[in-house]
């Protein structure tokens, strides 16, 4: 099985981008959100897109490649 997880920072980063979405109806299943996880050799760089707005943050801590 394979997992992907934010850290502790890239979450914090998430929550604050998150609370700065305008409101929108998404449905009874949600869905608004997608993560996206790609390895690299030097580090997983981890992005997160509102699918109504398409706006899309870069979470990636690059301070820990």
């Amino acid at each position: 099985m394979i997992q992907f997880a934010l850290s502790e920072k890239e979450e914090k980063l998430f929550r604050a981008w998150e609370s700065n979405l305008p409101d929108a109806p998404t449905g009874a299943i949600g869905g608004r959100i997608t993560f996206m996880f790609t390895p690299t050799s030097i580090g997983m760089v981890t992005k997160a897109k509102d699918c109504i707005t398409d706006l899309e943050i870069d979470l990636t801590d690059y301070s820990e490649w």
